[in-house]
């Protein structure tokens, strides 16, 4: 017997037994997020004992109102993928894991956060680097302006010079 347990005695008219009754609560460890995208993770942990696995999140550590599917499968090893429709791009997310083992003794973790990745059509933008584009003028008396195809011009600064 040990710590985990403790002992109740049953008496039937035939026989009489000590059942053990587990009371000790699963202990959480090694909680990560892994594999982040721009709208899903994965969070993995570990329990000492078979445990069911569930993940509890929210956008505030406060206020962790969405949750996983309760996995009841009862494992040791714990491995959960957000929904990839789910999550917003850029966001951090606060989440606790939820282990509940077969004696129904439940443990949950610390608050821990991850961070989506930016949406892909905003990882870079090249035209965020330009800053000022100059662009000569043709050799003429007259001041005139080429028809230059950009796509977006930031600021554009014209050096207007007299001809001899």
């Amino acid at each position: 017997m040990n710590e985990r347990e403790s002992r109740r005695t049953i008496t039937t008219s035939f026989y009489s037994f000590v059942a053990a009754t587990d009371t000790t609560a699963p202990c959480i460890s090694n909680v990560s997020a892994d594999s982040t995208t721009e709208s899903s993770t994965v969070i993995t942990w570990v329990t000492d004992e078979a445990a069911t696995g569930e993940v509890q999140y929210g956008t505030s550590a406060d206020a962790l109102n969405a949750s996983t599917d309760l996995n009841t499968n009862l494992n040791v090893n714990h491995s959960t993928c957000f929904p990839v429709s789910g999550l917003e791009p850029n966001t951090t997310y606060y989440f606790k894991v939820i282990s509940k083992d077969g004696g129904k003794n439940a443990s949950e973790s610390e608050v821990n956060s991850f961070t989506t990745l930016r949406s892909a059509e905003f990882q870079h933008d090249p035209l965020s680097e330009i800053k000022n584009v100059s662009f000569p003028l043709p050799p003429t008396r007259a001041p005139s302006l080429r028809s230059i195809p950009i796509g977006r011009i930031v600021s554009c600064h014209y050096n207007w010079r007299k001809l001899r």
